[in-house]
């Protein structure tokens, strides 16, 4: 297991919102991160646990800082797309044994597939059909 992949495992749900709105924007002080963090409702966010998760962000290296005028303004260290690939072979890996098929075929059958739906997959079948025969 590498490094970002063991990072992507050891981030949790609470660390990932941080994430995301360093994802959004960067660099950002951790008043900032606060205020964009409490503009989400569904969101509960006391300044003081959005502190600690960066602090822990900090500790297992997603996030850096730079200091500006006596303030402390972070970034995250791992792209999103890097993250997602991690993630999501980790989920694979752990409750589909690796195998895409199944993964596809529960989640078709979890949620009802739509026109739209259909036609992307598709249109991205038809692509990984044409990259196999390159």
């Amino acid at each position: 297991m590498t490094n970002k992949e063991a990072l992507a495992r050891a981030i949790t749900d609470a660390e990932m919102e941080i994430l995301q709105t360093l994802w959004e924007e960067q660099p950002l002080s951790a008043q900032q991160i606060i205020d964009r963090l409490q503009a989400d409702a569904s969101l509960s966010t006391h300044p003081r646990t959005v502190k600690t998760l960066i602090n822990r962000l900090l500790k297992k290296g997603a996030i850096g800082f730079q200091e500006r005028e006596r303030k402390y303004f972070y970034y995250p260290l791992i792209a999103r797309e890097t993250f997602f690939a991690h993630k999501t072979s980790s989920f694979l890996d752990r409750f589909f044994d690796g195998e895409l098929t199944p993964m596809v075929s529960f989640f078709s059958q979890q949620r009802k597939l739509d026109e739209k739906d259909l036609a992307e997959l598709k249109e991205l079948i038809r692509k990984l059909e044409a990259d196999n025969d390159d």
